[in-house]
């Protein structure tokens, strides 16, 4: 027996229930029009719910406890009221009924029923269909909590680092026309690469989508690399690529170069004397597997087992302990993961999910 047949069989006295539209004083004959909240469009006339361009079927108790709340919407409705009004005056304390139904309704409407967005609880009081207004400003605030704008603070540092360090050298009177010309470069490039961490943060707080195309790995990985030599003073570091050109991948691009970039950086700061960094990649059944190696003095024993935790740093002056804990964070909220193997020296191995790297490189 539905939820219907059961309050209609306990009420089997009363009067037949009111429909809605009577309750609220219009008549059936009445056009009612088409109301909207977010991504949902609500058409009276014809009792039909879209969510974008998806048709979603609601039983008519649904349909009429949805649409009052959308009448209603960023307004708190009381659980009596929608009690009385749906079912009739008649009714009020039924309100295990009334849970189930709207239990039933965020299974249909929301993307995760257990945390809704749409159909608000407020405990002991009732029922709230947020504005779209307030949808909007709750996504954008999503995304900035949930996205990588902590990642990209912490980035911002060393670009910024390269424009005053080149800055405070450009105004020394004694320097070489080529000279000037390396600087300028460097200073240029860091700028560059601050543009596009802002311009990456940006899309995140406006809540645009996030833009994912097919790269070549290869590409990804170099641009990384010659970044992060290009923010440094290091001592002769060479950097070997065994990473075969062609290896097509459907990626977030900027922040994963943000990983290749972190782990790359360490290396060479690992190596204030200079040294090699061997990156190799090859196809796995997990996906596709990058080392990242280095010829360094390895990581020390004391942060080995916290190392992708966020604040613990293996004693860099001005480290502040959060670019493997970001990169970690960024990689699996994306289906990879990275961690570290023995080795010489400091050895990382990074994972891009195997369902995309199957499809790209198959």
């Amino acid at each position: 027996m539905s939820d219907d047949q059961a309050l209609h069989s306990k009420r089997t006295e009363l009067r037949p229930v009111t429909r809605l539209q009577e309750v609220q004083g219009g008549g059936a004959s009445q056009p009612k029009g088409t109301l909207f909240a977010g991504d949902l469009k609500m058409d009276l006339d014809r009792s039909i719910l879209w969510k974008g361009h998806k048709e979603i079927r609601l039983a008519r108790r649904e349909f009429e406890v949805l649409s009052y709340l959308f009448k209603n919407q960023g307004a708190l409705v009381s659980h009596v009221k929608l009690l009385r009004v749906v079912w009739g005056p008649e009714y009020g304390n039924e309100l295990e009924y009334l849970r189930t139904l709207i239990s039933r309704l965020r299974k249909k409407l929301e993307d995760d029923p257990a945390k809704p967005r749409c159909i608000l609880t407020e405990p002991g009081r009732g029922y709230r269909l947020r504005s779209p207004a307030n949808l909007r400003t709750q996504s954008a605030a999503e995304g900035l909590a949930s996205v990588d704008w902590l990642s990209v603070i912490h980035d911002l540092r060393n670009p910024l680092a390269t424009i005053c360090a080149g800055t405070e050298i450009l105004v020394q009177p004694d320097l070489t026309s080529a000279n000037v010309r390396r600087l300028a470069g460097n200073v240029r490039a860091a700028a560059v690469r601050m543009r596009e961490l802002v311009s990456g943060l940006m899309s995140v707080v406006k809540g645009d989508p996030a833009v994912v195309g097919v790269c070549d790995l290869r590409e990804v990985i170099v641009a990384a690399s010659d970044s992060a030599l290009a923010t440094k003073k290091p001592g002769r570091v060479e950097v070997l690529f065994g990473v075969p050109e062609g290896i097509m991948l459907p990626l977030e691009r900027s922040p994963v170069e943000r990983v290749f970039f972190n782990v790359i950086e360490n290396a060479i700061e690992a190596m204030p004397h200079g040294g090699r960094i061997n990156i190799c990649a090859q196809k796995s059944v997990e996906g596709v597997l990058i080392a990242v190696e280095d010829t360094g003095p390895g990581i020390p024993d004391h942060v080995r087992d916290r190392l992708f935790e966020p604040f613990v740093t293996g004693g860099k002056p001005e480290g502040l302990g959060l670019g493997l804990a970001l990169a970690r964070q960024t990689l699996r909220s994306r289906g990879g993961d990275i961690w570290t193997e023995p080795a010489t020296g400091a050895r990382f191995v990074i994972r891009l999910p195997a369902e995309r790297a199957h499809r790209a490189i198959a």
